[in-house]
């Protein structure tokens, strides 16, 4: 246990928050765990569940799309700042949804798969745009949040409370 590294730590201190050798890195086994459920609610909150409201219908799963996109860049990079992240997952997924207004007939062919159909959509919709800063959103805040949690409980055992 570095306990000297943890009384330099701060998570609002930009120095902490850099991505090579950070004193906190995403867990991949807890990153996993919730790409599989973030994955498992998008796609059922595109069927057609009976009392599933109209707000939850037409924009859970974009919003999940996002979040998906910010658990899976996590995943792939654990020590990656969480506002590299969010920025990251943000570019992808403005950028799939941009390229549903190109049609080429390749691209449309990937897009005719149920996979292609649910990584890169079919049209551009606007609204789209939110659904994916919220959801990007929701995972940074969650993130900043474990950040402080864990930074709280290590200085709490350090401190002996």
């Amino acid at each position: 246990m570095k306990i000297d590294r943890v009384k330099e730590f701060s998570p609002l201190d930009k120095k902490s928050d850099q991505r090579t050798n950070p004193p906190w890195r995403r867990r991949r086994s807890v990153s996993a765990v919730l790409i599989l459920l973030v994955a498992a609610c998008g796609i059922g909150s595109r069927r057609n569940i009976p009392g599933l409201p109209t707000l939850i219908k037409l924009y859970a799963g974009d919003t999940l799309w996002a979040l998906e996109a910010f658990l899976v860049i996590g995943f792939i990079v654990p020590g990656l700042a969480t506002r590299w992240s969010a920025l990251a997952a943000l570019a992808i997924s403005f950028a799939v949804e941009f390229s549903q207004m190109w049609h080429p007939p390749w691209l449309d062919a990937i897009r005719a798969t149920s996979l292609g159909s649910l990584i890169l959509g079919h049209g551009f919709v606007p609204s789209d745009l939110v659904c994916y800063t919220v959801g990007v959103a929701i995972g940074s805040l969650f993130e900043i949040l474990t950040k402080l949690r864990r930074f709280e409980s290590t200085t709490k055992v350090q401190q002996g409370t």
